[in-house]
């Protein structure tokens, strides 16, 4: 329908490169979303530039099988976009100059913005950035190697790890230098995931400081409102869109409409959300095909399109025992002649997800990892108990373990806060004790008591180690996989 009070703008065309994009809205790669059905769905409503899921360089260049099919596009895609991820410059640059070079794209962006932990905890995604050497060689090797065949590449990345450590501007004018032809910055930390609220504000201030590269902004836009408003307070060239169209492909309908300068929003009735979402289920089986696989993709995205609508539980049951694709549609039409009696709920933002706790048992990482299966099992099913069932649990373990009697656990504990923070840091264990020295000068602390401390916490970590008391890794800030051992004791930095 049409609203005569919707915000509306007129932008401009987005240019990378050699490129065109008419309506200046990007996809936002996401692992098991994007995929050629769901770009399909979404380019129906509106236009903008449709991203692949994330595909890992190493992965593309031993072409393995899952990461071709992510690759691929269809045959009308009108710019073929893929996003790689890596945490080395010569896989990067090996799995950039395969897709130039046997045209398998026309656009290629890399991730520096996942915050997901198995991500970071190897020192990729939106923690790579942090290694300044690291990060410009990725990025100058595949600015390299796209210039090939004059292939626009850009990147995507967040604020930082975390509010202590801020990366987006140092890296943006890296890449600047570089020759990316865009930046895309979502206003979160890697700490934060998605939850709390986006800082527009530092994308405005990344706008700011980079005038000469088209920069896009991401974080928070769930309706082309929201995308008006951030253009209007930050002066992007472009946004970008990652959750606020789960279960919502029209919304680059209403986003093409809103920067065209025109008022009208799509409004789909419930019936028609049954339909679309059927048609997805049509594309996801001719996607993979293989009709099983397509019904099982599907089910995670009824539950976005029917968000805020009483279907619980009863439906994912039942949808879980759908054999094809016409019992699908007989749940789909059931469902919905029992709902379309009922007044839809206004489609409304998503609520943000709870911030990551920092109420956590120092030894939970490592007891979870030594026990193995029988503590997630225990874990979980104390947790809806009450929360602290599961420090209690965790204390319990400790002492069977016997290494609540280790005469370092007192110091662990005594520091947790700290090595909590370092617990984030993707750099060596070298560089990990120089940040410990920095933070307690920055806390205050005793300096020559914190040090003589640090190394007595090293000590322990290393005669746990050599007594092969469980899965150590998880116990030690300092642990490093690419480091063997610390038989050569590391000496605190000034």
């Amino acid at each position: 329908g049409v609203n005569s009070e919707a915000p509306r703008l007129t932008l401009p065309p987005l240019k990378l490169g050699k490129l065109t994009v008419d309506t200046p809205v990007v996809l936002a790669p996401m692992a098991g979303v994007t995929n050629k059905a769901f770009r399909r769905l979404c380019s129906e409503y509106g236009g903008g530039l449709y991203v692949t899921e994330m595909v890992t360089a190493r992965a593309l260049v031993e072409r393995k099988p899952e990461s071709m099919r992510i690759i691929e596009h269809d045959p009308d895609e009108k710019i073929r976009s893929i996003q790689i991820y890596g945490v080395d410059a010569v896989n990067v640059g090996k799995a950039v100059r395969m897709v130039v070079e046997e045209d398998r794209a026309d656009h290629i962006d890399l991730n520096f913005g996942c915050p997901a932990p198995k991500v970071t905890r190897r020192g990729g995604g939106a923690a790579l950035p942090w290694k300044t050497d690291l990060f410009t060689a990725i990025v100058q090797t595949a600015v390299k190697e796209a210039s090939r065949n004059d292939i626009p590449l850009t990147i995507k990345m967040r604020k930082g790890i975390d509010d202590d450590h801020i990366t987006f501007l140092e890296s943006a004018k890296i890449a600047r230098d570089a020759g990316v032809a865009a930046i895309a910055l979502h206003g979160r930390t890697a700490a934060q995931h998605y939850s709390g609220k986006a800082d527009w504000d530092s994308i405005a201030q990344l706008r700011e400081l980079i005038p000469d590269v088209p920069i896009l902004g991401n974080g928070d836009i769930f309706s082309a409102e929201d995308a008006v408003r951030m253009v209007e307070q930050t002066g992007v060239d472009g946004v970008v869109i990652g959750r606020g169209c789960q279960g919502r492909p029209w919304l680059f309908g209403d986003l093409q409409n809103a920067f065209e300068g025109s008022s009208e929003r799509i409004r789909p009735t419930l019936t028609e959300v049954s339909d679309m979402i059927y048609r997805h289920a049509e594309l996801l089986v001719e996607t993979f095909g293989d009709e099983t696989r397509g019904l099982r993709e599907i089910r995670k995205h009824v539950a976005w399109y029917f968000k805020g609508y009483p279907v619980g539980g009863e439906l994912r049951a039942k949808m879980a025992q759908v054999p094809d694709l016409a019992t699908f549609r007989e749940l789909m039409l059931s469902w919905t002649t029992r709902l379309v009696t009922r007044v839809p709920p206004l489609r409304v933002r998503a609520a943000a997800p709870a911030a990551p706790s920092s109420r956590t048992c120092p030894m939970a990482g490592w007891i979870r990892a030594s026990w193995g299966t029988l503590s997630v099992w225990a874990w979980r099913r104390l947790s809806w108990i009450f929360p602290a069932a599961k420090h209690l649990y965790l204390c319990a373990a400790a002492c069977c373990l016997r290494v609540a009697a280790h005469p370092f656990v007192s110091l662990f504990v005594r520091y947790f806060p700290l090595l909590q923070r370092l617990q984030t840091l993707p750099v060596d264990p070298h560089r990990r004790i120089e940040f410990m020295a920095g933070l307690i000068r920055k806390d205050d602390m005793d300096e020559v008591r914190a040090r003589t401390d640090i190394r007595e916490i090293i000590e322990g970590y290393v005669s746990l180690k050599s007594a092969g008391i469980g899965t150590y890794k998880g116990l030690c800030p300092f642990h490093d996989e690419r480091t063997p051992s610390f038989n050569v004791r590391p000496q605190v930095g000034s």
